[in-house]
Parts: structure tokens; sequence; C-alpha cells
């Protein structure tokens, strides 16, 4: 197995969708429309090619209901690619714009 190294990325994109994820208890995944991309500093930024994609983003489910995360909302959030499959938001940096 490979070990991905800590990693962050500050991601602003207009939110597609939301729903439970369903690989992890306490998470909602936020379909992400990815707009810009910027380095977090002195972190490696994994998801430089991410622009005009839509990214899967496993985001708290306290921090999606404490900023009424939903649909067609533009976000700015700090996310780190987790393994091949996951990307996870950091709770303590995640903006409603």
């Amino acid at each position: 197995m490979v070990s991905i190294v800590e990693n962050w990325a500050d991601i602003t994109g207009e939110v597609r969708s939301m729903a439970p994820a369903t690989d992890l208890k306490g998470f909602l995944i936020a379909t992400i429309q990815v707009e810009q991309v910027r380095p977090v500093v002195g972190f490696p930024n994994l998801l430089g090619d991410v622009v005009g994609t839509q990214l899967a983003v496993h985001i708290p489910e306290t921090s999606a209901k404490a900023l009424s995360l939903t649909p067609k909302k533009r976000i700015a959030c700090w996310v780190r690619k987790a393994d091949r499959q996951r990307v996870f938001a950091h709770p303590d940096h995640i903006s409603v714009l």
C-alpha cells in the first residue's frame, strides 16, 4: 500500500450536489465544480490539476450544517488527498463565499 504525504490545496468552487458518504459515518460528500486551486504554504499540492473538474470532497456533517452548505453555494476550502479515491476538507478551513 502506498502512503500519501501530508498535503493541502486551497480550492474555490461551486457545490453542485451533496449526499451522505456511504463509506464514512459523519461525513457528507460535496461534489464541487472547481474554479481555482491555490497552494497552501508549507504543504505539497497534490490537486493542482483539478481546475475545471468536479471533485468529490468529504466534508464533516457538523461543518456542513454550521455553514448551511447546500448546492449552488460557492465555497473556499482546504482539501487534502487521503488516498487515490478520497479527498477530505479541513473542518477549520471551509467558508461560504
